[in-house]
């Protein structure tokens, strides 16, 4: 998976889908949170993306954000 395949599978998830992941609080905190946080790739591997979010890393694969 590359940059590309993650941003199309994310493109779908609408509020919803993010809230019954979470919840809208986490959803509402995570939009705040992203005003001020640098959001990098740091890496692509075949198994998925690792993205950058201020000093944590998150693993996006094929299965997307529920298993990240």
């Amino acid at each position: 998976m590359n940059v590309a395949d993650i941003a199309a599978l994310l493109r779908r998830y609408d509020d919803e889908t993010w809230i019954a992941l979470a919840n809208r609080g986490l959803l509402r905190r995570a939009r705040k949170d992203l005003e001020t946080l640098k959001v990098q790739v740091t890496s692509e591997a075949v198994e998925g993306i690792e993205i950058a979010v201020g000093d944590l890393t998150v693993r996006i694969g094929a299965a997307g954000p529920g298993e990240a």
